[in-house]
């Protein structure tokens, strides 16, 4: 119930502590645009944060975001932001770094940001180490 709400507190957290930007669906996709192609387009050039809350799973762009995401090879982290639980966990957020933040606190904000930072470092080093 709280991703929409979590989503936009982590941008604003970015605008005002950092000169990185976010790409957000709600708020980056114009009307008349194809929805896929502007994911698509967006994942080939970024990284991933999951909101992963109660409902996450149950909803379809949420989860071609992460196959695209998974196809893509890019660096993702899960902030777990489940309240009661999730009837059936989506396989494809497996073998990813996962932080707890509590959906309605959202004090983690910082530590969600410098794991995604984390991993993205780690797959440069990766890649190219």
């Amino acid at each position: 119930m709280h991703g929409a709400d979590v989503a936009i507190e982590i941008r604003s957290w970015l605008y005002a502590n950092s000169a990185l930007s976010s790409f957000l669906d709600v708020h980056n996709i114009s009307a008349g645009l194809r929805f896929s192609q502007v994911i698509e387009h967006h994942v080939e050039h970024s990284v991933m944060l999951v909101v992963y809350t109660d409902s996450y799973s149950s909803r379809e762009w949420c989860r071609r975001e992460v196959i695209a995401v998974k196809r893509n090879d890019v660096p993702m982290v899960v902030a777990d932001c489940l309240d009661e639980g999730d009837d059936r966990a989506f396989p494809y957020l497996g073998n990813v770094p996962v932080v707890r933040m509590n959906p309605v606190i959202r004090d983690r904000i910082p530590s969600v940001i410098a794991r995604l930072l984390d991993e993205v470092l780690r797959q440069m080093l990766w890649k190219h180490g």
